[in-house]
């Protein structure tokens, strides 16, 4: 009889070279071929079902693939210790400049509402979010609450193991897009200096802490904020918690887990306070603004090459022009796809405003919703028991800015808006010249008064009381 042996695969670590071009020729193919190809070997077949792969395949095949989008949080303080959320979505795509006007079309509305939530918290949050790859990261006190903007949900992450007499002093997170993994470095001060904890969500582990081993990085204290490029997340760090001078940059290797100082800040920056990291062209840029009101300039720092530590620096400057004074001092998101630096609020007070700010040209574009904005607070068919404030940009002030927001479109009643948006109304001169000139409206409210105060009431029979505002008289 003869013997049947069975000829066993050999393994062969694959030429990266080779590996990626059999990458990009598989995502060039046919589903139904690429199924096919899963008979070829068991290395074809690991990598056509691997993780990456089918990711891969699916984002560039997908039929429902829209362009990218920016995602907007605006907080509100409720009351006490409970904070609310609001989240939008706008496109980055911006209108081109019309050629012979050299002018920008200002963008229609278009920020969609997507969730909001309120949290109860424990303690004051006195740091910013962290967002990376769809997910945000809060931090109150010790508790530390991830959530899911496109969902509304969120959920708390486990305390992480802290000495007495010591606290969590920052909370960072990152996003690995090689393996697909979401992780939260946590910074506990011990003694004098901060130690380093990471968390992976979604993991058989991901309930307890490690803390990072045979760290050789330099004992720091870490800045406000932080950054995630390309599977290592930056923050910013000084050796002095009180003046935070001497400042540098820590680069965190989500994969490896290893921490190094990926750079000293670019001389002219003495400190890391007032200072904001953003993803700039796939590179970590630093920005520094003075200023604000309606004009703010800005200083962008971008690291050109991380190995000599070589900063480039430009000025720009920032125009908000009379929308500035519905929303208050704006801060800076990061950048869009095109390259625009994008600015908005920090605060939410029912309409929503974006800036978009061309590095190149010092351009400047803004984007103004309100309708999403009421719809969100006062949604169709809903309890009816939502407020906002009749003039949105100044609420608490007597002022002529009612007039203002009519030229802007934001007028909050159309029988409001219809003053100055109706084509050939007589009142729309009304509204200009008291836009243009407060004095002028104030002398003419100090007269209308007068002239009210002196109309003589119906009294008896010769009137009706108008018990319900909503019906007409005599119904």
């Amino acid at each position: 009889m003869a013997e049947v042996t069975e000829k066993k695969e050999q393994s062969v670590d694959p030429d990266p070279a080779v590996e990626h071009m059999l990458f990009e020729i598989l995502l060039s193919l046919p589903a139904k071929d690429v199924g096919r190809f899963l008979c070829v070997s068991k290395y074809w077949a690991t990598t056509i079902a691997g993780r990456d792969f089918v990711r891969s395949y699916s984002l560039r095949f997908s039929p429902e693939k829209q362009p990218p989008r920016l995602l907007l949080a605006f907080n509100t303080q409720v009351k006490g210790y409970q904070e609310g959320w609001y989240f939008f979505s706008t496109p980055q795509c911006l209108p081109e400049p019309d050629p012979v006007l050299r002018t920008t079309p200002r963008p229609e509305p278009r920020a969609d509402f997507v969730s909001s939530w309120e949290f109860q918290f424990k303690k004051q949050c006195y740091k910013n979010p962290c967002y990376a790859h769809g997910l945000m990261s809060f931090l109150y006190g010790d508790e530390q609450v991830i959530s899911n903007p496109t969902t509304g949900k969120s959920i708390t992450l486990p305390p992480a193991t802290v000495r007495s007499q010591e606290m969590v002093v920052r909370s960072f997170l990152g996003y690995d897009p090689i393996d697909a993994q979401y992780k939260v470095l946590c910074l506990t001060n011990v003694t004098r200096f901060c130690e380093h904890q990471v968390l992976t969500l979604g993991s058989a582990d991901s309930s307890s802490w490690r803390v990072i081993q045979n760290c050789s990085i330099v004992p720091h204290f870490p800045g406000t904020d932080s950054v995630c490029i390309g599977g290592v997340l930056y923050y910013t760090a000084s050796p002095s918690s009180l003046t935070m001078t001497e400042p540098f940059l820590v680069g965190f290797d989500l994969r490896s887990e290893a921490l190094e100082v990926a750079s000293v800040f670019p001389e002219g920056l003495a400190s890391c306070k007032a200072t904001n990291l953003i993803n700039y062209h796939g590179k970590v840029a630093l920005v520094t603004q003075t200023n604000g009101g309606h004009v703010y300039d800005l200083d962008l720092w971008v690291l050109q090459d991380a190995k000599r530590r070589e900063w480039s620096k430009q000025g720009l400057t920032l125009r908000v022009g009379d929308t500035g004074s519905f929303h208050g001092r704006v801060e800076i998101l990061g950048t869009c796809d095109s390259g625009e630096v994008v600015f908005a609020p920090i605060n939410f007070r029912g309409l929503v405003v974006v800036y978009y700010l061309d590095p190149k040209t010092n351009r400047s574009i803004q984007n103004t919703t309100l309708l999403s904005s009421l719809q969100q607070i006062c949604p169709k068919n809903g309890s009816g028991s939502g407020i906002t404030n009749l003039d949105l940009s100044t609420p608490d002030a007597f002022d002529n800015n009612y007039f203002t927001n009519l030229q802007s479109n934001n007028g909050l009643l159309q029988s409001d808006q219809d003053l100055f948006s109706t084509t050939g109304a007589a009142t729309i001169a009304i509204v200009a010249s008291f836009a243009s000139n407060q004095t002028l409206f104030f002398q003419a409210f100090d007269q209308s008064m007068i002239n009210m105060g002196n109309i003589s009431p119906l009294t008896g029979s010769s009137g009706e009381i108008r018990l319900d505002c909503k019906k007409v008289i005599g119904s």
